[in-house]
């Protein structure tokens, strides 16, 4: 065969193959943006809606990143519904005497049933921040105050930090302007939710990933209950 006709075939194979590698890309592209997509449809129809549980638990976590949190807990704590109350991921810079003025606390309860966490800076440090917090108090039921775009990943991680027998209890927030009915129709709130959604598709991930690990044997641990599961009831 003539060496320039060979070289013309091998070239238009390679162009195949190229070309065939491409549409193969673009097709796992199309399909990891539908099933992003999919997965962020059903996260927003699956989000907690504010309901809220009467029961009392050993301790109160509220997770800083809003005042309405703090105002929740602090509602919480002063009717009893906990013994003590964690604020995880305090600002260092910020005095307990300004937390105790923002939470409209008398002293007495402030003083001695709310505990000031200063080492988390996300979501994985409040997690890890709970866990040494429970276990020094011995409580084995927590109510989860957060952000209800929030409270899916939160419960990842705290389940994948806390022992499997401490029960967690969501206490969703919404703020009047963050409510379902609202969340596609603001821009900034849509991009927090993909955001979010996102960030909990990697929790989880990585929580499933451990968890099968622990399972074969390859890593020593406990598998727990799936989170997913937790809510308000």
């Amino acid at each position: 065969m003539n060496p320039q006709r060979r070289l013309g075939r091998s070239r238009e194979r390679r162009e195949a193959r190229n070309a065939l590698l491409l549409r193969l890309l673009g097709l796992c592209a199309v399909l990891v943006v539908l099933g992003w997509l999919g997965g962020f449809t059903w996260f927003i129809g699956t989000l907690p809606k504010g309901e809220r549980s009467d029961r009392k638990t050993d301790g109160i976590v509220a997770l800083t990143g809003g005042p309405a949190r703090l105002d929740e807990a602090a509602i919480m704590l002063a009717e009893g519904r906990g013994r003590r109350l964690l604020i995880s991921g305090v600002n260092r810079e910020t005095s307990a005497e300004a937390i105790r003025q923002t939470l409209d606390l008398p002293s007495a309860l402030f003083d001695c049933c709310v505990d000031l966490g200063r080492e988390a800076a996300d979501t994985v440090g409040n997690a890890r921040e709970t866990a040494a917090w429970a276990a020094r108090n011995q409580f084995h039921s927590l109510r989860v105050v957060t952000f209800a775009a929030h409270m899916p990943r939160s419960l990842v991680e705290l389940q994948s930090a806390l022992p499997a027998d401490v029960e967690l209890v969501a206490h969703p927030v919404l703020t009047e302007r963050v409510r379902p009915a609202n969340w596609l129709a603001h821009p900034s709130a849509a991009l927090s939710l993909a955001y979010e959604f996102s960030k909990y598709v990697v929790s989880l991930v990585r929580w499933r990933t451990f968890n099968l690990a622990v399972t074969m044997g390859l890593i020593p641990g406990s598998t727990a209950a799936d989170p997913r599961q937790e809510t308000a009831s």
